[in-house]
């Protein structure tokens, strides 16, 4: 008996339930939620809301001494040169041995290893290596370093005795005139001799339409480090062996900026940079925002890009359109990711911090391997008559009613 009054209770009791749960809830319940309070959906679309927008690129002209990767090459737009100072040391026997000229350069021969690519590797990559002659800083030089010190830089003699690139093999190297190490060890030797000073060497690309990069002293790695190694041979016929990385290195880009003014260009070393603005001000300010996702498509016949793609665009909140100076908030940065044609990424915050009154004066775009890279990226701008290739932020937001 106490068995079938559970079986009959539990059979009620779950009626019940199943009862309750396929009632309409929103018969009932939704009519006791005052409508101030309901919560309103919706989605903002800067293409169908025809929002005002504009668009530009703009040059830069960054110090690369502290980059990662070193970029040597040449297309018919830009060119890219690398320099390098290395600092020897040497005990005081072998000092004495070079002041007496008891010693001699056998051979010295500079390693680099290559990380990177853009244009045809089965092309003979071609340059020279040059002494130069005026004292520089890595923390320092940049393109208008190089064009103003032009030719005079630099001996225009090349000092590389021989030169192989093989980028299928990862070779980069070439041998230096032996006396040319053999004065710049008579410096470290004796300093007093200043005519031998010693300001380290430029490699140039004669190449047309296609780079190489390489690792710098910056490099994650020893291996992907460049070496110079002497070989020192004595009078006694023994012979010394040193390796040694740079003190200093660099790469400087040179080059001409495209004129079209419906494009953004981003460009890796150079480097050219975008700017980006959408009117929002339709939008009001009790609006908080889910989602807001920037697209970029790119323009693949204007762009120039590596083995190694530049697939990842920073989005940085700008203080002054104008002077393209940035606030505190520009410390956080927002990323674009590539996917076929099109860059995107969330952008929320940034519109969210513009609705509550933060200043609105647009983005600043670059390219997220700017330093280490030489592509460049064409972007359709605000002016393509293509509406559809213009770039645009979708929006879904939430608010009450």
């Amino acid at each position: 008996m106490n068995n079938l009054f559970k079986f009959v209770f539990l059979s009620f009791l779950s009626f019940a339930i199943f009862t309750s749960c396929n009632d309409d809830p929103s018969s009932n319940g939704l009519n006791l939620i005052p409508d101030q309070d309901k919560i309103k959906f919706g989605e903002y679309n800067t293409d169908s809301a025809k929002a005002q927008q504009s668009s530009h690129f703009y040059e830069t002209n960054e110090v690369l001494g502290l980059s990662s990767r070193l970029i040597i090459g040449k297309n018919d737009y830009a060119e890219s040169s690398l320099l390098f100072q290395f600092t020897v040391y040497l005990p005081d026997s072998i000092k004495e041995y070079i002041k007496n000229n008891e010693a001699t350069v056998e051979r010295a021969w500079i390693k680099l290893l290559p990380l990177y690519s853009l244009g045809d590797k089965t092309e003979p990559f071609n340059f020279s290596v040059h002494k130069i002659l005026s004292k520089w800083s890595s923390l320092g030089f940049d393109r208008d370093s190089l064009e103003i010190y032009g030719s005079s830089f630099y001996d225009a003699a090349d000092v590389a005795i021989s030169k192989v690139v093989n980028q299928s093999d990862s070779t980069f190297q070439f041998d230096l005139d032996q006396q040319l190490v053999f004065d710049w060890l008579r410096y470290i030797s004796d300093t007093t001799q200043t005519s031998l000073k010693y300001h380290g060497i430029i490699v140039k690309p004669n190449v047309t339409n296609s780079y190489i990069g390489v690792g710098s002293s910056q490099a994650n790695s020893d291996s992907a480090q460049p070496h110079l190694t002497i070989v020192l041979k004595k009078s006694s016929n023994d012979r010394d062996t040193l390796t040694v990385t740079p003190y200093m290195d660099t790469h400087v880009f040179t080059g001409t900026v495209p004129q079209e003014e419906n494009k953004i260009y981003l460009e890796g070393s150079y480097p050219l940079r975008g700017f980006l603005f959408f009117d929002l001000s339709s939008l009001t300010k009790d609006l908080i925002v889910s989602r807001a996702m920037l697209e970029l498509t790119v323009d693949e016949s204007k762009t120039t890009d590596g083995a190694q793609k530049s697939d990842t665009i920073m989005v940085r909140m700008l203080k002054d359109s104008t002077a393209k100076t940035f606030t505190s908030d520009s410390l956080i940065v927002s990323y674009l990711s590539r996917s076929d044609n099109v860059y995107s990424g969330d952008i929320s915050w940034m519109v969210q911090r513009w609705l509550q009154g933060t200043a609105n004066q647009g983005v600043a775009l670059e390219l997220f391997d700017e330093q280490t890279s030489a592509a460049r990226i064409a972007l359709y701008g605000s002016k393509e008559a293509n509406l559809s290739l213009r770039p645009r932020i979708k929006i879904i937001y939430s608010r009450k009613k």
